[in-house]
């Protein structure tokens, strides 16, 4: 991927006034191909604090950046409010899934100690999630 190029196409964009969580998640993607920590940070913590946009892919990449410039602690609290907000645990395993999929093997210069903190940590959520997949008395599963 020509991360350069595409940064020339989307910085005049940005530089217009795009203020969209999409654009903002092209913008941090890019900076994290580029494994430019602070800048990818940036960018995907504006993504995410959009009110519509959330979406798992912008809170793994932020994760990642986060890991990425060493405020790991920073990314339990991050996945939680997804996690907390949804009800459906086959969803739940698919975020935490996809972000332990990144920890396990993440790019060079990430600090190794700080993604096995994650690791743990996600593997804690996961195990959590298989003891409270029974239901309630409305019959519906509960995360």
């Amino acid at each position: 991927c020509d991360y350069d190029k595409a940064l020339s196409l989307l910085q005049p964009v940005m530089n217009a006034g795009e203020q969209s969580g999409e654009a903002f998640y092209l913008l941090g993607a890019i900076h994290l191909g580029k494994e430019n920590w602070s800048e990818a940070e940036t960018a995907l913590s504006e993504a995410v604090s959009k009110k519509r946009y959330s979406e798992p892919e912008a809170l793994i990449a932020y994760g990642r950046a986060l890991i990425g410039v060493k405020k790991s602690a920073d990314v339990a609290a991050l996945i939680e409010k997804p996690l907390a907000k949804t009800k459906d645990p086959k969803k739940a395993a698919a975020l935490l899934q996809a972000f332990k999929g990144w920890a396990a093997a993440p790019p060079a210069g990430v600090d190794a100690e700080k993604v096995a903190g994650v690791l743990a940590w996600v593997g804690k959520k996961e195990a959590a999630a298989q003891e409270m997949s029974g239901t309630k008395e409305t019959g519906k599963k509960e995360w």
